[in-house]
C-alpha cells in the first residue's frame, strides 16, 4: 500500500466516524442494540449463505487474479 492510500483510508474512517457521531450520537441505546441483534438473528439462513458465497468469490478472485499480477516479476505478466 502506498503512503497516500493509508492516508486516504485514515481520512475516510475519521470522516465516517464524525458523520456517525453527528447523526446518531456517541452512545448506543439498549433498545437500538436489541433491535439490531433481533434483526440479525431473524434473518433467514439463506441470506447468510449468499453473503458468505459473495465474500468467498471475492476472496478467491483476490487470490487468483489480483495477487499474481501484483507480485509478478516479469513486466509482460502485468496487465493493467
Amino acid at each position: 500500500m502506498e503512503p497516500r492510500d493509508v492516508f486516504d483510508w485514515a481520512l475516510l474512517v475519521i470522516i465516517a466516524a464524525v458523520v456517525y457521531v453527528e447523526l446518531f450520537g456517541i452512545g448506543i441505546s439498549r433498545e437500538r442494540l436489541r433491535t439490531i441483534l433481533d434483526t440479525l438473528l431473524g434473518l433467514d439462513l439463506t441470506v447468510y449463505l449468499v453473503l458468505a458465497g459473495i465474500l468467498g468469490v471475492a476472496f478467491v478472485g483476490y487470490i487468483a487474479i489480483y495477487l499474481p499480477q501484483k507480485y509478478s516479476t516479469s513486466p509482460r505478466d502485468r496487465v493493467r
